[in-house]
C-alpha cells in the first residue's frame, strides 16, 4: 500500500526550486522522455533501474517526477521503503510541467 505523499504543484515546485536549499527533482521517465525535455539540474533513474541505483540517490529532500503523476508515486513508495524521509511528487508530472509554461 502508497502511503500519501505530499504533492507539489509545478508552480509550488519553481518556487522551492530557486529557493535557498532546492530539492533534489528525481525523474522517473524513461530514457526517450527525458530526452524530449526535463527539469534543470534533476537527476534521472528510470523507474526500471530505481531499486538497483537506490545508492545513487542522495538523501535529502526529493521531489519524484515523472511524465504524468502515474509512476512517481510508486517510485516514491519505493524510496520510503528503502529509509528516504522528506519525499514529495509532483503533481500531474512533466505535463503539468509543461502546461505551467516552465
Amino acid at each position: 500500500l502508497l502511503s500519501a505523499f505530499k504533492r507539489v504543484s509545478a508552480a509550488e515546485l519553481k518556487e522551492k526550486l530557486a529557493a535557498q536549499n532546492p530539492p533534489l527533482v528525481l525523474d522517473v521517465r524513461t530514457d526517450a522522455e527525458r530526452n524530449e525535455n526535463s527539469i534543470p539540474d534533476s537527476l534521472h533513474i528510470p523507474l526500471n533501474r530505481l531499486e538497483k541505483r537506490l545508492a545513487d540517490v542522495p538523501k535529502r529532500t526529493l521531489v519524484v517526477q515523472c511524465g504524468s503523476g502515474y509512476r512517481s508515486p510508486m517510485a516514491a513508495g519505493l524510496l520510503e521503503r528503502a529509509g528516504y524521509k522528506d519525499l514529495s511528487d509532483l503533481a500531474g508530472g512533466m505535463a503539468a510541467w509543461k502546461s505551467a509554461g516552465f
